[in-house]
């Protein structure tokens, strides 16, 4: 699901020269797709949407975790744009990370080279503009039901 979009026009996280101005898009698309689960769930059966949400949650954690991995080597801009990228997932999603899937995001993070100081004030001013121009959709997460259990997850099957 998210490699597809990550990967999107051939993207290396090698080769990235210039600095990141905005989340990636398929960070976007990951919480529209979170939004599309609601959505479904909350039609069926409302009292599932809660546990759903968070093993989707695992599921994104655990498929970033993967993704970064894989990355042979970061350019400076690409390491930035990954900071970047899962702190706006994991602060938006802050409320329905499980312990398993909280783990998965740090163990990806942990893998990306560390950032200066200048570039973690670069990677929060484009936090904040990515919070302000995406305020609706990221609206959507505070409506969402909290995860109650954050230590575990139910099974799906």
């Amino acid at each position: 699901m998210i490699e597809r979009s990550m990967y999107l026009g051939q993207y290396d996280w090698g080769k990235v020269d210039h600095p990141p101005t905005d989340v990636r898009t398929y960070v976007k698309e990951i919480l529209l797709n979170i939004t599309h689960v609601h959505a479904e769930v909350v039609r069926v059966w409302p009292g599932l949407v809660g546990k759903l949400i968070g093993r989707v949650v695992e599921g994104v954690g655990e498929e970033m975790s993967r993704l970064i991995a894989c990355v042979g080597n970061w350019s400076k801009s690409g390491t930035l744009q990954a900071h970047i990228d899962l702190a706006a997932l994991t602060s938006v999603l802050q409320n329905h990370i499980s312990l398993a899937a909280s783990a998965s995001f740090e163990e990806a993070r942990e893998m990306l080279p560390k950032l200066s100081a200048a570039d973690e004030r670069v990677k929060e001013e484009v936090l904040q503009s990515f919070r302000r121009k995406m305020r609706f959709l990221l609206g959507c997460f505070l409506e969402l039901e909290h995860l109650e259990d954050s230590i575990t997850t139910h099974s799906l099957a």
